[in-house]
């Protein structure tokens, strides 16, 4: 299975909202149990937020998950510009471990991505 690059990841963090959106729940959903719930950094498993990012990020990913359970938000997009501009200067460190989960599927011409969660 093709994987995206580290510069290709960081490039579409900085240019596309909704894929800023996918790369945080993927290192949220990859997190921990017990760091979902502290919103912390307990285990050194190379994957999951950095302590110093585990606490803003979380909170991103949970506002993101109530987001997309209301039937019809309020709001078009989860983030407010502010959050989105923080997830987008925060996120690309996260890069190399985005790699392993997320690859493009080529379909039509365009370029959509799969997402693999990991155990």
């Amino acid at each position: 299975m093709e994987q995206l690059s580290v510069k290709d990841i960081k490039l579409l963090i900085q240019n596309s909202p909704d894929f800023t959106v996918k790369c945080l729940l993927t290192i949220y959903d990859n997190q921990t149990q017990d760091e979902k719930y502290s919103e912390d950094t307990h285990e050194l498993n190379a994957i999951g937020f950095s302590g110093a990012d585990a606490n803003i990020l979380s909170s991103f990913a949970k506002q993101v998950i109530r987001w997309k359970s209301i039937p019809e938000p309020q709001y078009k997009f989860p983030l407010s510009p502010k959050q989105l501009e923080i997830a987008q200067k925060k996120l690309p460190k996260y890069a190399r471990q985005l790699s392993q989960f997320l690859t493009p599927e080529k379909s039509s011409g365009e370029i959509s991505l799969q997402i693999q969660v990991v155990d």
